[in-house]
């Protein structure tokens, strides 16, 4: 987490023991950066980095991974600029370095 709602995430994605297609690999590590967009009691991450391992990749490829992951368990896919409900109470969501405030 770093000022003015900029945030940093390492997500590992583990498909080893779904059929996958040839094309993506069954264990994954991306980085996102972003910031953090708070409307009207909701959140979405609006993403400016994405890598898969050291490469640079596009949005959809990530969206591509979430859309097989999320059927291959029998949810729902999403997409990451959905817009996301806060938890009940919850205005306002502010970062500075290594911490974020929640304000209620």
């Amino acid at each position: 987490m770093f000022d003015g709602n900029r945030v940093e995430w390492k997500i590992v994605v583990d498909l080893r023991e779904a059929n996958l297609p040839k094309i993506l690999k069954p264990r994954m590590t991306f980085f996102v950066g972003g910031k953090l967009e708070i409307e009207d009691g909701n959140v979405r991450l609006d993403m400016k980095d994405l890598f898969l391992e050291n490469q640079r990749i596009q949005v959809q490829v990530f969206e591509l991974v979430i859309f097989i992951g999320s059927r291959l368990m029998g949810s729902e896919p999403f997409s990451m600029s959905d817009w996301w409900e806060l938890p009940y109470g919850i205005k306002d969501i502010q970062t500075q370095n290594g911490k974020a405030a929640f304000f209620y």
